[in-house]
């Protein structure tokens, strides 16, 4: 789980649920307010 607070589970393979809705991490970008505004933009 990525928060005991918020229900986010994660996983390495794709999980179909009629209960849940799945994503894609497609980038991984640092805690940077610059970097994440430049690439925001």
């Amino acid at each position: 789980m990525v928060s005991p607070d918020i229900a986010y589970i994660t996983s390495d393979q794709e999980h179909r649920s009629v209960f849940a809705a799945g994503f894609a991490v497609e980038k991984v970008l640092p805690l940077k307010t610059k970097e994440l505004a430049t690439w925001v933009r």
